[in-house]
Order: structure tokens, then sequence, then C-alpha cells
């Protein structure tokens, strides 16, 4: 389940809005919504994607991901 809270708020950190997600992720703003709401799984490469985007260190990229 993902953390959707801690993920927003490092992406708004770094100035990235969730349009901005979502176009750099490659999907529709109402998809990534849903992805965040735990109704729809990402992809192994979005989350490679947005671990790269957000320069996200391990320790964040395990509380936003796998807690």
């Amino acid at each position: 389940m993902v953390n959707r809270k801690l993920l927003l708020g490092t992406a708004m950190r770094k100035g990235l809005s969730c349009k901005d997600l979502a176009t750099e992720l490659n999907i529709n703003p109402s998809t990534l919504s849903m992805k965040l709401g735990n109704k729809r799984e990402f992809t192994v490469a979005e989350v490679g994607k947005m671990k790269e985007l957000l320069n996200l260190s391990n320790k964040d990229f395990n509380d936003i991901f796998f807690n």
C-alpha cells in the first residue's frame, strides 16, 4: 500500500504537482489518482521512475512504497 501523504509531500517539496507526476509517468492524472488511492497498483517501472524523479533515499522509498 502506497503512503499517499508521504509521496505527495515529497513531490511537492520537489516542486511537482500530481499533474506533473502523471506527465512524468506517462499516465492520465485520473489513473495516478486511482494508484495513489490504492485502487490500482503502480508498475515496477513507475515506482522506479518516481524513485529517480524524486531522488528518494532507500529509507524514503521503503517508507512510501512498502510500509
